[in-house]
Formats: C-alpha cells, structure tokens, sequence
C-alpha cells in the first residue's frame, strides 16, 4: 500500500479510490498541511488583533474607534451581497475537478467573476449613496467625527466589489485544496485590519486615510489571488468567459445559500440583542464576554469544514460514497476526541478563568451562563459537519429551511427565557437552539441517505464520546469548583493523560493512528513549506490542471 503522506484520505475500498481519479489529491499530509494553515492563520490574526487594538485604541479614542470597528465589520459581512455565489464557485469548480473536467473552470469563474462584479457595484454604491445617512443619522457621533465617518464608508464603498471578486477566486482555490496560498495572502489581508491604523496613525492620519490603506491591502490580496488562478487554471484555450447555464446553476445553488447567511447571524445575535432591550446594556457585557471568548473556538469546525466541504463536492461527484462517509464520519470524532476536552476543562473551571481574567463580578454572574455555552459551543461544532456535507452534496435548500424554521421560535424562546431567568435564561435559549439545529442537520444527512447513522457511529463516535463523557465526570467528582486551584489543575492533568491513553487504545484504529501521525508529520511539514511552488498538493506536477 502506498504510505500515508501519498494514499487517498482515509481511503476505502480498492474501488472506490479506483473511482475517484480526480480526488487524488485529497491526502492525509494534505488535508493536515491544510488544517495547519488555516488554524495558523486564523490564531496569527487573533494574536495580532488582542496587540495592536490596545495601541489603535488609545490613539484613535473611542468614538473613531468605534467606528472603525464597525468599518471592520463592514468589510466581514461584505460577503452578503454575493447572494451565496462565493461558496456556488467553491462547489461546482470542486466537482469538475473531483471528475477531472477541468475545461469547466475558465467558464466558471468568468460567470461567477461577472456576476460578483455587478453584484459589488450595487453594494457598493449603495454604502456610497447612504453612507452621509449612515454616519450623520444612524450612528449617534459628533459632527466632526461623522464627516470623517461618511468620508471612511465612501471609501469602503469602493471596496465591496473588490470583496466579492476575491471570495470568488478563494472559491476556486478552496476546491484545489490550496489552503497554503490562499493563507498566504488572507493572513496579510486580514492583518492589514490591525496594522493600516499603526501605519497610518503615527505620521498625522486621520479615519479615511485608515480606512484606504484597508481598501488598498484588500485591492493587493484580489490581484494576488487573481494571478494565482490563473495560473492554476488549463492554459490551452484559457478564456474567462460568462456562459448563461453557467449563471442558471450558480444562483439556483446560491440563493438559499444566501437565506442561511442571512439568518445565520440573526440567529446568532438575536440573544444580545434580547438582553439589551429586555435587560439592560450591563448584562449584555455580562453575558458577551464569555460568549464571545468560548465562541472563538468555533475557529477549530470552522477551519476544518472550510477544507471539508470542497472535499465532500468532489467525492460526491464522483460517487465515492466510502471515502466520504468515511471521511465525514472520523472528522466528527477528531472534534470529539481534540475539542471536547478543551470545553469540558473551559465549564469546570469557568470561575477561575473568568476571575482571573475579568474580575470577581464577572466571576460570580457569568460563570453559569459560560458553563451552559460551552455545550452550546460543543453541539454547535459538531453541527458543522452535518451543514457542510448537505451544502457540499448539493442540497443547501435543506439548511436555508431550517434556519427560516428555526427564527420564530428562537426569538420566542429568547423572549421567554430572557424574561424570566435573565442572561441564564439566554444561554439556555442559544444551547437548546443549536442543539435542535444539530439534531436536525444530522437526520436530514441520514434521511437523504447521504450518509448512514451506522457509518457514522461506527467509526468509534460512541467510543469517543463515552471517554469525554467519563473525563466529564472525573472532573466535576475529582477537580470541582472546591480546593486550591493549583492542586485541582495537577488532578486534571492527571485525568487528561488518562484521556487521552482511552481515546488512543479504545477509540482509534490503525487507520486513526497513521492518519494522526501523518497529521503531525503535515503540520510541521506546513510550517517548513514556503514560496507558492505547487506541492505535493497539486493534481499535477507541473501544478497546472491540465
């Protein structure tokens, strides 16, 4: 058998990987190199966000600030106005590629890259229109600072087409399975975020010039993107042109991907909001805080499906039923096994983390809502999984349907628990919502026989949760919220190695364990790669799909 680092993913019958010609790519060492990266770069910008905020901060003040966080924003939820044509691309370049018809590509991106375009020119002179409302009616500032403001939105405005097109080309990028470029440049362009200000600050520059220093890194990043498509893209015949079925299957595809990225962060952030008219502004810090800290592990799911759900279009499209049930199945106990513990040790010692960290306020009324969100957190991870392979096999209709459900009552569970068990009640409401949300994710993938419940249980899911399950419990019995601190930590090292002993004999098979080997081997292998020579990765060794 070929080693690890060069044989399909978690390969399955001789068959099946027989079937698959144009998934080759999909590897151990690669989809480890790529989870490398993508959780690198996301830790990269965090790490440089909690530096630099502080200094920007104090120069900036807090009202220009503020509005420079909500240009931050802006430029996140850009991504809006694409009507789901971003992660359209993603799908359909990766199932030409998982069936070797290239050809497709150029027409492909010319349709999508034309579409965004337009799509970007009406976001984006319709921030340029009421930018002036926005800044002088709408947010509450001083005069002077709200023509700084209108100034900064006008030129933001320039930037909402330069975002759609470059989601666009990180779509297609995504279904090579090049994590590594697209890190390349995301992790500059997202810093420029946290350094524009310490660039621009420090010589006299005021919010716009900011704000434009932004607008250019983002500009840099699309062109950057762009010269790597096409460079990957066949060279014979390459043209990008717009061809109407093309356009036809893109929207289909994109429009009720567009209804879950409406209602996604409505159903998010409905909670908050909640609390703040129901309550007061106080205990939306109160309960934030920790929602926002706990929330940041959701970086872990989200890094892997971003991987995932190129990979589960292309096995799709060749039918390689095994590989993907196979591959969905132990990326659900990999989360277990590597996320569940973190959360768990997050809940039982809840109390310590937020006294050391906010206070002893914080300490004594958001330890118990922080407790709750983290099985918020857990359930909504493993609900990733599920989300990913139905939008990846074509079904995003079943999500967009879903989360329209889920709205109404969420907002009336939120109303009720608010009301009469405060920010508590809140964190009840967002757990039980998510839970529902996997319940439902998960059945829909077996009810539409995408996968079957006895793939996905037999892969040592039941194993690996009985062992959290019993690290659970040693540690509320062994290291409760009683004793010295220091003492309860070496008890929960202790019940960690026990842990983690389990997981490997009881949990894993051999495949598991060469799989993790190869993982470590990947990431180190990741950090060691540089330049953009195409890799052991790339469907050809010439790195141009042919």
């Amino acid at each position: 058998m070929a080693s690890i680092e060069t044989a399909p993913l978690l390969e399955g019958n001789a068959g099946a990987v027989a079937a698959d010609r144009g998934t080759g790519f999909l590897s151990a060492r690669s989809i480890a190199t790529n989870v490398a990266f993508n959780l690198g770069g996301e830790c990269v910008v965090i790490c440089l966000g909690i530096v630099c905020v502080p200094y920007v901060l104090g120069r900036l003040g807090a009202d220009s600030f503020g509005v420079l966080s909500l240009s931050w924003v802006l430029l996140s939820y850009m991504s809006l106005f694409d009507l789901g044509l971003s992660r359209a691309t993603t799908k359909f370049a990766a199932e030409a590629i998982g069936n070797g018809d290239h050809q497709q590509l150029p027409a492909l991106l010319g349709t999508s890259l034309s579409l965004q375009f337009v799509l970007g020119l009406i976001g984006g002179s319709l921030l340029f229109v009421f930018s002036s409302l926005l800044a002088g009616n709408l947010l509450k500032m001083p005069d002077p600072l709200a023509a700084e403001a209108a100034k900064g939105f006008r030129i933001l405005a320039f930037a909402v087409p330069v975002v759609l097109i470059t989601n666009c080309l990180r779509g297609v990028l995504e279904a090579l399975q090049r994590f590594d470029l697209i890190n390349y440049i995301k992790v500059p362009t997202n810093a420029s975020m946290f350094l524009s200000p310490i660039i621009v600050l420090p010589f006299g520059g005021r919010l716009p010039s900011v704000i434009l220093l932004m607008t250019a890194f983002r500009c840099a990043g699309m062109l950057a993107y762009f010269i790597l498509c096409v460079r990957l893209l066949p060279k014979p015949g390459l043209r990008l042109v717009s061809e109407r079925h093309v356009l036809s299957k893109l929207l289909r595809y994109g429009s009720w991907i567009t209804v879950s990225n409406v209602t996604g962060p409505i159903l998010m952030y409905a909670d908050r909001f909640m609390i703040g008219i129901l309550l007061s502004i106080g205990a939306v810090a109160y309960y934030t805080a920790p929602a926002d800290m706990i929330s940041r592990t959701l970086i872990v799911p989200a890094s892997l499906c971003t991987i995932l759900f190129p990979a589960f279009s292309s096995l799709g499209a060749v039918g390689a039923q095994s590989r993907l049930e196979d591959l969905y199945a132990r990326s659900v106990k990999y989360l277990i096994i590597g996320l569940g513990p973190v959360l768990l040790l997050a809940a039982a010692f809840s109390r310590d983390i937020l006294h050391l960290w906010l206070g002893a306020g914080f300490a004594e009324k958001s330890s118990l809502p922080l407790q709750i969100l983290t099985v918020g957190v857990f359930v909504n991870s493993l609900g990733y999984f599920p989300f990913s392979l139905l939008q990846g096999l074509g079904k995003p209709k079943v999500t967009g349907i879903i989360h329209l459900v889920e709205i109404p009552l969420h907002l009336a569970l939120v109303w009720i628990l608010v009301t009469r068990m405060g920010i508590v009640g809140a964190a009840i409401a967002s757990t039980l919502r998510v839970l529902v949300d996997a319940i439902l994710l998960f059945w829909a993938c077996s009810w539409l026989k995408l996968t079957s419940s006895r793939t996905l249980l037999g892969q040592g899911v039941i194993r690996s949760s009985a062992s959290l399950a019993a690290l659970g419990g040693a540690v509320y019995l062994c290291a409760a919220d009683v004793g010295p601190l220091l003492s309860r930590i070496a008890i929960t090292l202790v019940l960690l190695v026990c842990y983690v002993f389990a997981q490997w004999r009881w949990s894993t098979d051999r495949r598991d364990r060469e799989f993790l080997k190869a993982m470590n081997r990947g990431i180190f292998a990741g950090f060691r790669k540089s330049g953009i020579a195409m890799g052991a990765t790339s469907s050809h060794p010439s790195g141009e799909i042919r």
